[in-house]
């Protein structure tokens, strides 16, 4: 997601008349939905950073966009009674006609992430959010990005949103400061260890995107230990 310093840095150089519009959508499926840096900055950035997840708007009018609950299985054929409730965190799942309908000879793809209705395919983004009651659309990461705890299941983006609300680098007072950040975000009450990595793996395609499975196996060590 697009930070809203990142934003703000762009609006002061554009002018207070400009809009930066931010899309939200994947190869398979683009755009899905869209947000102004109005909005955010003046509304949606301080619940980011208590830790809502990242706001991206509200569907495009020729998305049907819905949330369901997560799995790591197959969805065997659409039902309405599948959408969740306002609020309730699961799996992003859109369709339109910007939505492929199949993978290039990868049945197995297929139906990990696609979903027939009738004549039509939904396509499971493969990332986790939920609606508001205003019909938009928040972002909290991705589905196998989870971490599933005895005190429930963590999603990155709400996690990393508050702890990079903090400023100070300094070793000494962050380790402490994080916790005490974290224990006041119900997102993020439960995590009680903080470690220090020489330098987050990244994704290759990007350089930017966090390689958070390397990280993982990197921190689940040390985190047993």
């Amino acid at each position: 997601p697009v930070a809203p310093a990142i934003l703000e840095r762009f609006q002061s150089l554009l002018g207070p008349g400009a809009a930066i519009h931010t899309p939200y959508g994947a190869t398979e499926a683009l755009p899905v939905a869209t947000i102004s840096s109005r909005e955010v900055l003046g509304d949606t950035r301080a619940a980011t950073a208590r830790g809502a997840g990242t706001c991206v708007g509200r569907p495009v009018p020729s998305i049907d966009a819905a949330v369901i609950a997560v799995s790591d299985e197959p969805v065997e054929g659409w039902r309405e009674e599948r959408r969740l409730g306002v609020g309730e965190v699961g799996e992003i799942v859109v369709s339109g006609p910007q939505v492929t309908r199949e993978y290039f000879n990868a049945p197995r793809h297929d139906s990990l992430a696609k979903i027939a209705d009738g004549d039509a395919v939904r396509h499971r983004m493969g990332d986790v959010g939920y609606f508001d009651r205003q019909g938009r659309l928040w972002f909290c990461g991705r589905v196998s990005q989870r971490v599933r705890t005895a005190a429930g299941t963590l999603f990155t983006e709400p996690c990393e949103a508050v702890f990079n609300s903090h400023r100070e680098w300094q070793r000494r007072r962050v380790r402490a400061e994080l916790l005490a950040l974290g224990a006041s975000c119900e997102a993020t009450r439960s995590i009680t260890t903080v470690l220090f990595h020489p330098g987050f793996p990244v994704d290759i395609r990007h350089n930017a995107k966090i390689g958070r499975r390397a990280l993982a196996a990197w921190a689940a060590p040390r985190v047993r230990g």
